[in-house]
């Protein structure tokens, strides 16, 4: 391949900064410099190392957990990824979440791995706890039925644990043909160039990971509806009352001034995942678009609403897509 142009090198080596770097020489392992010392995955040094896996070698991989000054003692995130090491029916799964995460707003970009599988990456506006981060990937995740062995972060601290578990980073100059690179939608692979460029683009708002971490939070309550349906006891009676939480009530108590849509979206869907009746969860979505005035003053407005309560009611119901594209 050509020369690798300096902005295509610090916008990838921005996508995937995190804590130290990992080469993948007989083995990864954490890449230390001449003086001994680990290398950060940050700053010059650290740009040179992606220039050098994208136009030479070594290959490196990202170690994600670092601190920021500014909150000491909570471990942060710039990505997160999901590992699926099957192979290549594995490409149901990563097509399932991708498809969840864009409902929430959430771009996720599939990658060949080396050999078999794939991994499944979303990049960050702004570093996140590793907490949240995880904990959302994992509800998304556990929301269409894909594996979480191996979701990353897969450490929310590092109290004696060194410097955790890395991921190997996609485009690797030595790379086999078709593997390590990321799909579009029609599953044909992206240039470097065209990757690092969209990825950068589309990078998740900490809001949009906040509506998916709703998935983690507020699952509980269908699995308890399930289980009292199996018994012949019958679900917990539907709710009406204002006392929402979660999700539903960051948006409610929230100066939405983008992505309306998307959060009246996830405004119902919660509602429904903490047991709030359909009339209930229409007529409190109703109320948030008078807030924020996505349908209001429009002669369908009714119908709208309609359709949106009803779009979310199904996908809380029946939350695997179809297999395939």
């Amino acid at each position: 391949m050509g020369a690798v142009t300096d902005n295509t090198v610090e916008t990838f080596a921005a996508l995937h900064a995190g804590g130290r770097i990992a080469v993948n020489y007989g083995g990864i392992r954490p890449y230390v410099g001449v003086n001994g010392e680990p290398l950060d995955a940050e700053g010059e040094p650290y740009e040179d190392t992606i220039r050098d896996h994208l136009d030479d070698e070594p290959p490196i991989g990202v170690y994600p957990l670092f601190l920021m000054d500014d909150r000491p003692g909570v471990w942060h995130v710039n990505w997160c990824a999901v590992d699926l090491d099957e192979g290549e029916g594995d490409i149901v799964h990563a097509r399932n979440l991708r498809t969840l995460l864009h409902k929430f707003g959430v771009t996720a970009f599939i990658e060949r791995s080396r050999s078999k599988g794939f991994h499944i990456w979303v990049y960050l506006q702004k570093p996140i706890p590793a907490t949240l981060a995880r904990e959302s990937v994992i509800g998304a995740c556990e929301m269409v039925d894909v594996p979480t062995v191996e979701v990353y972060p897969k450490q929310t601290t590092l109290e004696g644990q060194g410097y955790g578990n890395c991921l190997l980073l996609p485009y690797p100059n030595m790379r086999n043909p078709g593997r390590q690179e990321v799909l579009d939608t029609d599953d044909n692979p992206l240039s470097l160039e065209k990757f690092t460029e969209t990825a950068w683009a589309t990078r998740a708002a900490t809001y949009s990971i906040q509506t998916v971490h709703s998935l983690y939070r507020e699952r509980h309550v269908r699995k308890v509806n399930e289980f009292l349906n199996e018994t012949g006891v019958g679900g917990i009676k539907g709710r009406d009352d204002k006392n929402f939480k979660f999700i539903a009530r960051q948006i409610w108590d929230g100066d939405v001034q983008e992505d309306r849509s998307n959060a009246l979206y996830a405004f119902a869907c919660s509602l429904f995942r903490q047991n709030y009746r359909d009339d209930s969860v229409f007529r409190w979505s109703a109320a948030l678009d008078e807030k924020i005035g996505k349908f209001v003053g429009r002669n369908d407005r009714e119908k709208r609403l309609q359709e949106l309560v009803a779009h979310a009611k199904f996908d809380v119901e029946h939350p695997r897509p179809q297999e395939g594209h």
